[in-house]
């Protein structure tokens, strides 16, 4: 009996081996032979694809990084004012400590990318919270007075070059980590964690700052980025023992290759324009967004709490919020539904249309002759709620471009993104740090608000067009049986000669997990 288990077990196991082959055959005919490497290894055969409980631990620990990486950066930006007093220096120095954020982002970006393709996910999280350790710490040791004020410049330089090696990870992180139905949700979570960054500094800054001093406040941020990186050195694996699906043991374009496969792609380009520049745009519009709302609209800049209607502040801390709470249920709901990216992605960018055009509408007193549609309430609901859907939009654009782009490194295809959000966002703070929005020309920071709804609905017009390709999604499916006239016959196109070189897939192949 034992004998013929054993011979049984051969069986199966030489039986993996021949799908797993079948599955290259396969996937050389989808991607073409020159990009891709084999889907599973003899040695994965025993384990298959697992998942295991410490992703979620992963997870923690790089939404930690993050959510300190955003909240160093906006550090001076809330208390502009206590800075420049503090310090002695100008509004326009002050504004020049967040715009070192964009600045550092775009040379740094391809070196990132580099780094996170050659070096993994671990060293490139730890390089990542050692720049935001060391750019805190020498923050702390600049004295009021300015005397040594270039010392907080090169903290906010070095988080700076953080940025884009915290925000590439968060796709390759849940396509190595989670499984095909958790992706998207572990991608939301990645890519939000900045915000809730946001809405801590919001908090925490004013209140150490007001409360215990300028140099505390710095010095507690520098303890608390010294812990998380204590956090990143004891637990941070690159990957688990085992992959979770077909489509994250699959070898990537080698980075040569990708800008050829990448440039030619008008899906991915359409994508990152909706998702890219118009968060940059977004980004410049919500820091304007005192000068919209000036103190004739019955706005102020106060964080108190019995200003939380008519205070610009608030309508920040409150999209933040409501932005993450949004994204981490439409994650779910991406990944419970899967193919459905642009339904999504048009169902929130159509929302905050709506919303925005009635906010600008508002604010231009357009309906005066009905007060209720402008009051103070309606403006701050109507930004806010804009602000949410869009916001919430951005790790499904993340994942529509990884699935347009697959087998393009998920790093590459996102950093692009995010590369033209940080372009886009750098032109207005340029434009602002030159004086052209002050208080004196509050009409110029209005017309942001015409900019701002004609970027969000035009780029709705523009999604309609862009062709869903879920690449990644089909080879996940084909590794667990799934032919094309079932479920994943909704993905539509996979990969075209045009893109790769190979034959177009005829869905025709059926492959045994």
């Amino acid at each position: 009996a034992g004998a013929a288990m054993s011979e049984e077990t051969q069986g199966e196991k030489r039986h993996l081996l021949s799908s797993s082959d079948e599955r290259n055959e396969h996937l050389e005919d989808v991607v073409g032979s020159s990009v891709v490497g084999p889907i599973v290894n003899s040695d994965q055969v025993d384990g298959q694809y697992k998942t295991y409980p410490s992703r979620f631990l992963v997870l923690l620990i790089f939404s930690l990084v993050a959510v300190q990486q955003d909240q160093i950066w906006i550090t001076f930006g809330i208390i502009g004012q206590q800075t420049q007093d503090y310090y002695g220096v100008s509004s326009a120095e002050v504004d020049l400590l967040a715009a070192w954020g964009p600045i550092t982002f775009i040379p740094s970006m391809f070196i990132c990318s580099w780094i996170l393709e050659r070096r993994g996910i671990r060293d490139t999280i730890f390089l990542a919270v050692l720049l935001e350790v060391i750019g805190s710490g020498v923050r702390v040791f600049a004295p009021r007075g300015g005397r040594m004020f270039g010392l907080v410049h090169l903290g906010q330089i070095l988080n700076g070059i953080a940025g884009p090696l915290i925000m590439a990870p968060p796709p390759k992180l849940s396509a190595v980590w989670f499984p095909q139905h958790q992706r998207t949700t572990a991608t939301a979570i990645g890519t939000m964690a900045p915000y809730v960054g946001s809405a801590i500094g919001f908090l925490f800054i004013p209140f150490l700052a007001n409360n215990y001093g300028m140099q505390s406040m710095l010095l507690w941020q520098f303890v608390m980025t010294g812990a998380i990186a204590l956090a990143v050195a004891l637990y941070f694996p690159e990957a688990p023992p085992t992959p979770p699906s077909a489509s994250s043991s699959v070898k990537r374009v080698d980075l040569l290759k990708c800008w050829s496969l990448v440039r030619k792609n008008p899906t991915f380009w359409i994508l990152s324009i909706c998702g890219g520049v118009t968060s940059g745009v977004f980004n410049a519009w919500a820091s304007l967004l005192s000068l919209i709302l000036n103190k004739n609209e019955g706005f102020t800049d106060s964080a108190n709490i019995g200003d939380f209607f008519h205070s610009s502040s608030w309508i920040g801390f409150a999209s933040s919020l409501l932005g993450i709470a949004v994204a981490c249920v439409a994650g779910p709901v991406a990944d419970h539904f899967p193919g459905r990216l642009k339904r999504l992605i048009l169902i929130l960018f159509g929302s905050a249309g709506v919303l925005y055009i009635w906010f600008s509408l508002a604010v231009e007193g357009v309906f005066h002759s009905v007060p209720g549609l402008q009051s103070t309430k309606v403006k701050f609901f109507t930004a806010v709620l804009g602000s949410t859907f869009l916001n919430a939009a951005n790790p499904l654009f993340y994942e529509a471009c990884v699935e347009a782009t697959y087998p393009v490194p998920e790093g590459i295809s996102v950093l692009i993104l995010i590369g033209l959000n940080n372009v886009s966002c750098l032109v207005f703070q340029v434009a602002g740090m030159c004086g052209f929005f002050d208080k004196a020309h509050p009409e110029r920071a209005q017309a942001m608000n015409w900019l701002m709804t004609g970027m969000v609905v035009g780029c709705w017009f523009l999604s309609l067009f862009y062709k869903e390709e879920y690449r990644r999604q089909k080879v996940d499916d084909d590794a667990q049986g799934t032919t094309s006239t079932g479920p994943a016959s909704q993905y539509g196109a996979v990969i075209s000669s045009d893109d790769c070189g190979g034959d177009e897939l005829s869905g025709s192949h059926s492959i045994q997990a």
